[in-house]
């Protein structure tokens, strides 16, 4: 019995480990990365409508997008969110195959040879490499700097190949987090986890692995077969994992000690178990006596409740009954609330995309149409604002949903046959409850979305509803602004940034305004879309900034608090006035630099003239920068970059061309000449003559004195 007892406890411990390791598995192959994917999807392809055609939501999305900045610009804030909310992740990125347009937290190119995944995605193309599973990669940052990496691949759509495939999502993790997700896996403190790619002689551990116990357990799992086995009083589970068409195989393994048995084989002692038994039994029926004298349950759960909580119990009321059904009511009461309080989270989250089918709020309405707007207070609380809708006594159904502070949203439901007239009488309602204010400026702001047909759909027209809003930056609109009024501006107006780049280098601050002011006329005489107005204000920061960071590299000209303040403002004109307090700023450094450059460049040109004047003597960067009154290092610095070589160079360089001169014209021996040129020793005048020209002082001379002749 014993034995049978010890073997059935040790395969409990074996399939034990094996399902704890299924789980580690399964949660880094499919969960963890599932995680990006989903964010991915919910934020960016869940507001697209795909009922009307065949594409999946990612085709639909670029097709739709992928010439429109501002969209493809979101992408990278939502790959950039991603990431931060994912620490140990090194990037996200997203390729949109039709376009070769590769998009990452921080930019977004076109893919070439030097690209980053280039290799990767000809590896792709080609079916040498597989998706759906985590690739080790090492990528280099220079001579000395490498980092090594966990690459997952998504395609899109999901599980899709070969000419299917209309994009990927790299999900790049470090070697050091994949260590530390293992760890947030451990069962216990004395369980190690293993993830290993034998192939590429890739590992991750647990932080209680050491580099020597990895290769030892490398060395042993290599020997071992899918299951779990025993080996040195350690348990050993392994799981093959994945295959890939490149050859590369994943293998999951989890060790720990074996010390339970003993405890187990203890406890199955036959005498042990016997006590055990007994003191068992007695305190079963001791437990038993106590309950039968001593328990009453509803008279004592009565007494309780009002003790504690008095409100939930009737004043006179001796049936226990009815006083349970009593606490019971108040029970299902506090559950509405707290329900209610659910479906408000819901339709919050309804909202922004993040919500399944199959959680959709109890409060939804069903065979209607959708509207959302979106309202951002400015002068009073929402409470305030909330007051003044209902007194209005609206009368099409709809939900509010508090965002913050100063922001909420209504959710409108709407009857296939009286969308318009619905969406008219919104906006007059709203329009109503700012004319009040009309005097002190407008109180709040609203973006009207538009109508939507389901349900699923409610998460675009919350889009639609925050772009409207934003169309507030141009000034030109009213406080409520109708999605529908918007969305046909498009294109980018054509704008020459170079002369405003060429004013700002040349500190003209009078022809950097006239640009500016043609920026302006342009970006205002014409409906573009607020998308192509902040590219056009992004270029003329940008052209901005590249100026003040080009010279800075050159010479510390402008302060920090100057290069990296953020010109962006609530409003367009506010953001020019900043941009044009920035270029004034910039002109004025710039102006004031040129003046000092021309007073340094008249005292380098003079040193030059002396050095030509005195190449007899001993002339050392010491003694020019006591005649100039500069630091030698600032004085060597300087005459580089005005005359464009370096003080040694400029000198050696005098001397050869003033030797050649006196070779030429003068019958003096050539220790004289080497004497004039400032070479007091001549076999090294020699040397460095012959190493500049490739012939000797003497054969030089010889040379054009036949040339002469002939």
């Amino acid at each position: 019995m014993y034995n049978k007892a010890r073997q059935a406890e040790e395969r409990t411990q074996e399939q034990d480990s094996r399902t704890r390791l299924n789980q580690v598995k399964t949660y880094m192959e499919e969960l963890y990365p599932a995680i990006y994917k989903n964010a991915f999807i919910s934020d960016i392809l869940t507001t697209m409508d795909t009922a009307s055609g065949n594409d999946d939501a990612f085709t639909s999305f670029y097709k739709e997008n992928g010439h429109n900045i501002y969209r493809i610009y979101q992408v990278a804030s939502n790959l950039k969110a991603m990431m931060l909310a994912n620490p140990g992740t090194e990037n996200v990125s997203v390729y949109f195959k039709n376009l070769n347009l590769m998009v990452d937290p921080y930019a977004y190119y076109k893919v070439a040879p030097h690209s980053p995944k280039y290799e990767l995605l000809t590896e792709l193309d080609q079916g040498h490499t597989a998706t759906g599973v985590w690739l080790p990669l090492t990528v280099s940052y220079g001579e000395n700097s490498a980092d090594e990496l966990l690459t997952y691949i998504y395609t899109f759509p999901i599980q899709a190949h070969g000419g299917d495939i209309s994009g990927y999502m790299f999900i790049d993790i470090y070697k050091s987090h994949a260590n530390s997700l293992l760890d947030s896996l451990q069962s216990s403190d004395d369980e190690k986890l293993m993830m290993i790619d034998r192939s590429r002689n890739f590992a991750a551990a647990t932080s209680n692995v050491s580099g020597t116990e990895l290769e030892d357990y490398r060395a042993k799992l290599a020997r071992l077969p899918s299951g779990a086995g025993r080996q040195d009083g350690l348990l050993f589970s392994v799981i093959g994992g994945y295959v890939s068409a490149s050859g590369h195989e994943w293998t999951f393994a989890s060790i720990r000690p074996v010390q339970s048995l003993s405890l187990f084989s203890y406890w199955m002692n036959p005498e042990v178990l016997l006590v055990s038994s007994a003191v068992l039994l007695l305190v079963m029926l001791f437990t038993y006596y106590l309950t039968i004298k001593t328990y009453r349950p509803v008279r004592q759960m009565l007494h309780k409740l009002r003790e504690t909580n008095s409100a939930l119990l009737p004043d006179h009321q001796h049936n226990e009954f009815k006083m349970i059904e009593q606490v019971l009511t108040g029970l299902n009461h506090t559950v509405k609330q707290l329900s209610g309080q659910l479906d408000d989270k819901k339709l919050a989250a309804l909202l922004s995309g993040s919500l399944a089918e199959n959680e959709l709020p109890v409060r939804l309405q069903k065979d209607c149409c959708y509207l959302v707007v979106n309202v951002k207070v400015y002068r009073e609380s929402v409470k305030g604002w909330k007051t003044k809708w209902r007194k209005l006594a609206p009368p099409f159904a709809h939900e509010i949903i508090e965002k913050n502070g100063t922001e909420l949203s209504l959710l409108l439901f709407i009857e296939l046959d009286e969308r318009i007239e619905t969406k008219n009488l919104l906006k007059e309602l709203l329009d109503r409850i700012l004319q009040p204010d009309s005097a002190k400026g407008a109180s709040f702001a609203a973006g009207v979305g538009g109508i939507v047909s389901y349900a699923d759909d409610i998460p675009k027209s919350y889009e639609q509803a925050l772009l409207a809003l934003r169309y507030l930056f141009m000034e030109e609109f009213h406080p409520i602004v109708d999605y529908d009024e918007i969305r046909l501006r498009s294109g980018i107006p054509a704008m020459n940034y170079e002369p405003l780049e060429n004013a700002l280098r040349a500190g003209d601050v009078v022809s950097a305004e006239q640009c500016l002011d043609e920026f302006v006329d342009t970006l205002r005489r014409d409906r573009w879309s607020l998308e192509a107005v902040e590219f056009c204000l992004m270029q003329i920061m940008m052209v901005v900034s590249k100026v003040m960071i080009d010279l800075n590299s050159r010479e510390r000209m402008f302060p920090p608090s100057l290069l990296f303040q953020d010109l962006r403002r609530e409003t367009f004109a506010d953001t020019i006035r900043q941009i044009r307090e920035l270029c004034a700023q910039t002109g004025s450094f710039i102006q004031r630099h040129l003046k000092e450059n021309a007073a340094q460049d008249d005292i380098f040109h003079k040193l030059k003239a002396y050095i030509d004047d005195h190449l007899s003597e001993d002339i050392s960067l010491d003694r020019l920068s006591d005649m100039a009154g500069l630091s030698t290092a600032y004085l060597s610095r300087q005459f580089k970059e005005v005359h464009g070589v370096s003080f040694l160079d400029y000198m050696t360089h005098a001397r050869m061309e003033r030797a050649c001169e006196l070779l030429r014209s003068d019958a003096g021996s050539v220790t004289g000449i080497a004497g004039q040129v400032g070479y007091g020793n001549v076999p090294y005048f020699c040397t460095k003559f012959k190493s500049r020209y490739g012939v000797t002082p003497m054969q030089y001379r010889n040379s054009y004195r036949l040339a002469l002749k002939e």
